[in-house]
């Protein structure tokens, strides 16, 4: 049985690379139905990005979503309800599946397994990809919130099983607690039905010109998209598979994600989904938690769980939202107040648009102007004022100085749009008003996106176009800098082959400006290509190298992953799949030390009644915790069997050479071979206190370990909490269950 006694494995479900080989399957399986029944579809978000800055998935990613307008997901849903799927797959939505709790939907293939968290007992589930339905939106602003606002409250209302944000706003609350009212007189499923209509009854045709996707989840302002990306898709290859995107790509990962998508972000490892594999069917996986279950008990609980999110979700948005939104003032004036009047006036002189706009090289003393008010960026990104979407009421004049002298001296321009986004988006807060050096700044940052689209895409001619526009409103600065090197660095590659002392003389400016501005990933590019030319190879497998293992722009991993191809460059890389961005390379400031600030200016009685109603949040969350219980007993009985079936996958084709070490007396072989098993008892004994059980004769030879490593109290408590259903070998359970594994057949 080739099962048990060779070194093969098959592709499984927690390894990343087959993961996402499994996901670009099922993306070609989607994209042939689309095209074989007219329906438009384009891939989006994490999957975008993956396609654009990758040629593939995100190698930390463990799906790929698309999106599509609701008149082609119903032709979709009809395929799906005719039977005209493939064989083995189907879509789940809340018309198709009882209890389905979501929105949007999910293409999945029923012959593996895969349980989301928002899986109701009994569901269907496997590998899938969601599907989300893009909604126009009305043109006026106001009703745009208010459509969106309504989605928001239809979608939380919906997903009995779990909180999609605790941070909402009070539009949202507002409207919340009108429809928990009809609950209480109408019953759930009629609320359902009056907010749907309402938030349909809002929604325009395809000619306006806005658009959003079918889930809130944890964005409050989620991004509106311009129908007008979504005409006649274009077409992006990832992993080998040609996939439909829209034609406006970059626009619409910036729209959702700002410029800062080209960036790997932080602290990113790949995540295997619990209890998904690739070769046992849903129903199969199911069996094995479901059944320690109680239906009711956890229905029950899900229904009280989620009330009591929403009670805390109001309650946070009636305290924890009040105070964070009064103490954006004093933190405004305890920032101002860091710097000193010198500072202050230099700060405004950086935004004169005069100065901006003169040619005379000043990035030097705007780089130390500069370093003036980086805490103001600290302050505004604290995690609480993010999360409430406030705005810190910054002297106006001074903060358009800490904005432009960033601007000036960083590459990452879309930190500023990120700060000025976050002050419209807070009127209350808000003073980035429409003064002359601002809406400068604006057209400016506009401009720094057209040019690095064009950098993107390496059009020269925009390049220069959009350079030309920039040096009228801002000639000195680094990502002038940066277009001209761009522009002068591909000239070269194209005819300074042999042209040592040029080649030299580039790498020395770049180096200078790198001292000036930091170590730009599209310098350091432009020198890497600089020294190949030149022929200074060693160096230029040094530079590349660096930019592989110690840089975290993708686009330019990309476009240094072309000149090496080209140029036959052997560089070194790193597994991104293990960690997104390597320690130490994202620059990282000490943590704010904020005082304590006078912000409470209340009225005795003010003051009591905010007490109360912290004392309501706390006893709330006291609450949680209690009716959470059933729910993390689900959670944990899912977690047993994903362990069992990992280790079992990881510990059975090497089963024969355990029991061969084992009558050796070979225990360090046993020990070596039955590590996944073993680990797996370790780790789901010490976490759950529940028993993993994979195979009888395995366990048997493994005991003596137990007994060495834990001893015999251990073993005889870990044979006692094994459940009952759990103690037929699983190799014999899947030939039970006529599960066509691959270490059975």
């Amino acid at each position: 049985m080739r099962s048990v006694n060779n070194l093969y494995y098959v592709p499984n479900a927690r390894t990343p690379r087959d993961w996402q080989r499994t996901i670009v399957d099922q993306l070609a399986v989607l994209d042939k139905v689309c095209r074989e029944n007219d329906i438009k579809y384009y891939i989006c978000f994490g999957g975008l990005i993956g396609a654009v800055r990758h040629k593939g998935i995100i190698p930390w990613d463990n799906d790929v979503d698309v999106v599509m307008y609701e008149e082609d997901y119903l032709k979709l849903r009809e395929v799906a309800a005719q039977g005209k799927l493939p064989e083995g797959y189907g879509l789940i939505d809340m018309k198709l599946e009882k209890d389905y709790p979501l929105i949007f939907s999910r293409f999945s293939n029923f012959r593996t397994s895969c349980p989301f968290s928002t899986t109701p007992l009994g569901g269907h589930h496997g590998v899938s990809v969601d599907v989300f339905t893009l909604f126009p939106l009305p043109d006026d602003p106001e009703l745009r919130v208010k459509a969106k606002t309504e989605f928001l409250v239809w979608e939380e209302l919906l997903c009995w099983m779990k909180r999609r944000s605790k941070y909402r706003s009070q539009a949202f609350v507002d409207r919340w607690k009108e429809v928990q009212q009809i609950v209480q007189e109408k019953g759930r499923e009629e609320a359902l039905r009056i907010v749907e209509e309402s938030f349909r009854s809002m929604i325009p045709s395809k000619d306006s010109e806005w658009c959003f996707h079918s889930s809130g989840g944890k964005y409050e302002g989620f991004a509106n998209f311009k129908n007008e990306w979504f005409a006649d898709p274009i077409y992006l290859e990832v992993e080998g598979v040609r996939l439909a995107a829209p034609r406006q790509t970059r626009r619409a990962l910036d729209q959702f994600y700002g410029g800062g998508w080209r960036e790997f972000p932080p602290g990113e490892k790949f995540k295997a989904y619990s209890a998904s594999n690739f070769f046992i069917p849903w129903n199969v996986m199911s069996e094995d938690f479901e059944p320690a279950i109680e239906p009711e008990l956890l229905t029950t609980a899900y229904f009280d769980y989620k009330e009591k999110l929403m009670e805390e979700t109001v309650l946070l948005r009636e305290t924890e939202a009040v105070e964070w939104s009064m103490k954006a003032e004093p933190l405004a004036r305890w920032a101002e107040s860091m710097l000193s009047f010198d500072q202050k006036m230099e700060l405004e002189v950086a935004a004169d648009p005069m100065v901006i706009r003169s040619p005379e090289k000043k990035h030097r003393y705007i780089r130390k102007v500069s370093g003036y008010g980086a805490h103001f960026f600290d302050v505004q990104n604290l995690k609480d004022l993010k999360n409430w979407h406030i705005a810190v009421p910054f002297e106006s004049k001074v903060m358009s100085g800490v904005l432009w002298s960033y601007y000036i001296t960083h590459p990452d321009f879309w930190t500023v749009s990120r700060f000025i986004s976050t002050q419209k988006g807070d009127p209350e807060h808000c003073t980035f008003t429409e003064t002359p050096e601002n809406k400068m700044l604006l057209e400016t940052l506009e401009l720094t996106k057209n040019l690095y689209f064009a950098i993107d895409d390496d059009d020269i001619a925009t390049i220069s176009s959009a350079l030309e526009s920039l040096k009228e409103l801002c000639p000195d600065s680094v990502h002038t800098i940066i277009g001209d090197q761009y522009l002068m660095t591909g000239e070269y590659i194209r005819t300074g082959r042999g042209n040592v002392r040029r080649g030299l003389q580039m790498v020395e400016q770049m180096e200078h400006y790198m001292q000036v501005f930091g170590r730009s990933p599209y310098l350091q590019y432009c020198a890497a290509c600089a020294c190949a030319v030149s022929g200074s190879m060693d160096e230029a497998v040094k530079r590349f190298s660096t930019i592989f293992t110690r840089t975290i722009n993708g686009m330019i991993h990309q476009k240094a992953e072309v000149f090496c191809r080209e140029w036959h460059i052997e560089a070194q890389h790193r597994d991104m799949t293990m960690e997104s961005v390597p320690a130490g390379v994202r620059e990282s400031r000490p943590a704010l030390e904020i005082p304590t600030l006078e912000w409470n200016h209340w009225t005795e009685e003010e003051a009591a009644a905010f007490k109360e109603k912290k004392d309501q949040l706390h006893q709330v969350q006291e609450e949680i915790k209690k009716i959470k219980k059933p729910v993390l007993e689900y959670q944990k009985q899912k977690r047993l069997t994903s362990d069992r079936i990992s280790a079992w996958e990881r510990t059975y084709p090497r089963k024969q050479i355990i029991l061969k070490a084992a009558e050796k007396g070979d225990m360090a072989t046993v020990k070596t071979f039955a590590k996944p098993y073993i680990d797996a008892v370790y780790r789901l004994y010490d976490r759950d206190h529940t028993g993993v059980f994979i195979d009888q004769e395995i366990l048997d030879v493994c005991k003596p370990i137990f007994l060495e490593d834990r001893g015999e109290e251990f073993l005889n408590d870990y044979l006692q909490i094994i459940p009952e259903r759990h103690k037929e070998n699983i190799d014999a359970m899947l030939k039970r269950k006529q599960v066509p594994h691959p270490y059975i057949q």
